[in-house]
């Protein structure tokens, strides 16, 4: 027998194992806790209590955890989960979990997987979905097939609008203005839309663009007197009366409506709109006037809509000068994603432009910014236009042998001229009287350009060291002394490295081919 006594366990004497027996745990007065079985038996605890637990829980079965929590079965085949000595939720005997209930009498028996509350309850219950205010809650329905949810109910946060679908897609929305759109979302204001043909409005009006059939109408003309009595075809509320060809007869027209505020015309084919033409040698103007009082105002809007969602707009707003109300700015504006407008472009009174979010994208190549407004040299030039602007990294290799790059190796292209630099090091040849040649330039050059060279580690004497492109190639750099007398200057060769790693700074400017 072995007995073990771990005395930094409060309240614990010994452990003790029986040899080829069991493992006996007593308390410190004696009393056996729990006797293990060994191999051939097996040991069952009614409760078990983690850290300082000092609550009496009724079950047979349960663990305790702490002061008032706890794991435990009051039922067979069922698990209870309690907090602060009571009841939280249990999962019974059939796989139905009950919070804040017992019972599953008071559900359907095709819907009590998950039940909160009983009619005993004196309190509210609900369950509340979170998510941050671009994204969205949902509670889908499925039938297994494809993993697709054929039925959903979900709250769009960045909308503000919540939606019902059916058989996957969406029938019904609720916008943030309380309007409730079904199948074909429309943006008119208020009321019930009814796909695109019915509206039933918030102030009791209705329109259709089909046809109304009911028991009885109210108001039939009969009581007028006086009058020479017109048939309106197709009529219908808010549509536009035309003439006809027929005497005593207008027409409806279904595509063309005013509301007393706005004039609608739908359109069921391309190339269809406003169409203004001048007769002889004569201009169009369209004018819109609003006397706003503040700077920036909104005076007008061209306003495009995809699916009757807003996607782009070009807008003109007041100026500065509210006192002549004279100037002002045009603004332009798309939206990247729903209810993400933002501007895009700006042109003020001054007639700046500024790129408000984004990049000027040259589409075209051989086209840029033309400067031919600008005043020239002294000189002839030959071209005023900006057509590029590049940045990038460049890999130099040398003509024997390896080197490596210790920083830079970046080059940046405007227009035609390129300017490039590096910093070598761990040339792998250091002692042949080879001339040093780099290359791996990222274009060719169109003549011989002189750079600067920095040296350090090397056997040059009061030489005074180039980079030059264009001396033995275009796409070559060659490492040059200036000359020496009648002489036309020399290279440097990878024997003037007076040490095992040289350095070798570059910078170079010269114009492509």
């Amino acid at each position: 027998m072995t007995v073990i006594k771990p005395n930094a366990i409060a309240g614990i004497n010994s452990i003790t194992v029986a040899s080829g027996s069991a493992l006996a745990v007593h308390k410190a007065d004696g009393t056996l806790i729990q006797t293990i079985a060994g191999t051939s038996g097996v040991s069952t605890f009614s409760a078990i209590s983690v850290g300082s637990a000092t609550t009496t829980n009724d079950a047979e079965k349960s663990i305790n955890i702490g002061l008032g929590a706890s794991i435990s079965q009051h039922n067979d085949n069922s698990l209870s989960f309690g907090t602060n000595g009571d009841e939280r939720f249990q999962v019974n005997d059939n796989g139905k979990i009950l919070i804040a209930t017992t019972t599953t009498s008071e559900a359907h028996a095709n819907q009590d997987e998950l039940i909160i509350g009983s009619s005993s309850d004196d309190a509210n219950h609900g369950i509340t979905i979170v998510t941050p205010n671009d994204k969205y809650g949902t509670i889908a329905y499925s039938d297994g097939s494809g993993g697709t949810s054929q039925g959903l109910l979900e709250y769009n946060h960045s909308g503000d609008f919540f939606r019902i679908y059916t058989a996957a897609s969406e029938r019904l929305r609720i916008t943030s203005s309380g309007r409730v759109n079904t199948v074909g979302i429309v943006s008119a204001t208020g009321g019930l839309q009814v796909g695109a043909a019915a509206t039933i409005k918030s102030d009791g009006n209705a329109t259709f663009a089909g046809i109304v059939t009911a028991t009885a109408f109210k108001g039939d003309g009969s009581g007028l007197s006086g009058v020479t009595a017109v048939t309106i075809n197709s009529n219908a509320d808010n549509r536009v009366i035309t003439g006809s060809d027929t005497a005593n007869t207008l027409n409806g027209e279904s595509n063309l409506t005013f509301d007393g505020l706005n004039i609608n015309q739908s359109m069921s084919s391309d190339g269809r709109g406003l169409i203004q033409t001048a007769s002889g040698n004569n201009y169009i103007i369209n004018s819109v006037n609003a006397n706003r009082s503040s700077a920036n105002d909104l005076i007008a809007m061209l306003e495009a809509r995809w699916n009757s969602t807003h996607v782009a707009d070009i807008s003109f707003h007041a100026g500065s000068d509210t006192t002549n109300k004279d100037d002002g700015y045009i603004s332009l504006r798309t939206s990247a994603s729903a209810g993400g407008i933002s501007e895009r472009m700006k042109i003020d009174s001054t007639g700046n432009v500024t790129i408000s979010d984004g990049d000027l994208v040259i589409g075209t190549s051989g086209h840029g910014i033309d400067f031919s407004a600008t005043g020239d040299g002294s000189a002839s030039a030959s071209n005023e236009l900006l057509d590029d602007y590049e940045e990038g990294g460049w890999t130099p290799t040398a003509n024997v042998g390896t080197v490596s790059v210790a920083s830079a190796g970046v080059y940046t292209k405007v227009g035609r001229m390129v300017q490039l630099t590096v910093l070598l090091y761990n040339f792998s040849d250091t002692s042949s009287g080879t001339s040093i040649i780099i290359g791996g330039v990222p274009y060719t050059a169109s003549g011989q350009y002189v750079g600067s060279v920095w040296l350090r580690r090397t056997t040059t004497g009061n030489k005074n060291y180039n980079c030059i492109i264009g001396d033995s190639s275009t796409t070559l750099i060659n490492i040059k002394h200036d000359s020496n007398g009648s002489d036309m200057g020399g290279d440097l060769v990878y024997s003037d490295f007076a040490h095992s790693t040289p350095y070798m700074n570059i910078t170079l400017t010269y114009q492509t081919a």
